[in-house]
């Protein structure tokens, strides 16, 4: 902040000489922009986590992004399990024969649930469907205990109370 008076010669007060003050406020400001930090510096942090797609610094945030790639894994073999016997895929091709074997120790809970279906073209199996639906639940329910859970952290890294 700056203050300073008037000068006597100013014209605004020469005939009343009176004293002004007047205040002026800088502000600076920075904005980051795309290349290299500031004056060679070190990135910070959240810049550098920014910069390489994102690296969760707490262990909520570490739970939930490896639950979410088993849970998407899991879907995914669920699926094309479900695709590959719906349109009547060759069971004794090597790639059909090893999602059969791999994805059916998650199905078989949900087994003997319903009767599959038979369509001209292959079998829908409504139990991989409903393995797929069951397995989304639990693992969104997990996600929802980690959060409630695990301490909320402030901005010095000490608990919230």
């Amino acid at each position: 902040m700056q203050t300073g008076t008037t000068r006597p010669d100013d014209p605004g007060t020469i005939g009343d000489r009176r004293v002004v003050e007047t205040e002026v406020e800088r502000v600076r400001t920075r904005q980051r922009v795309g290349g290299a930090p500031v004056d060679g510096a070190p990135a910070s942090a959240a810049v550098a986590a920014e910069r390489n797609g994102g690296y969760f610094e707490t262990l909520p945030e570490r739970l939930r992004a490896v639950t979410f790639a088993v849970l998407t894994a899991l879907e995914v073999l669920l699926g094309l399990r479900f695709l590959l016997r719906a349109y009547a895929a060759n069971p004794s091709s090597g790639f059909v024969s090893f999602i059969g074997d791999v994805s059916w120790p998650f199905v078989a809970p949900f087994s003997n649930i319903f009767t599959n279906r038979t369509w001209s073209q292959g079998v829908l199996e409504i139990s991989t469907l409903v393995a797929m639906g069951i397995y989304l639940l639990i693992f969104a329910l997990i996600v929802m205990l980690v959060a409630a859970l695990a301490p909320r952290l402030s901005e010095d890294g000490g608990a919230i109370s």
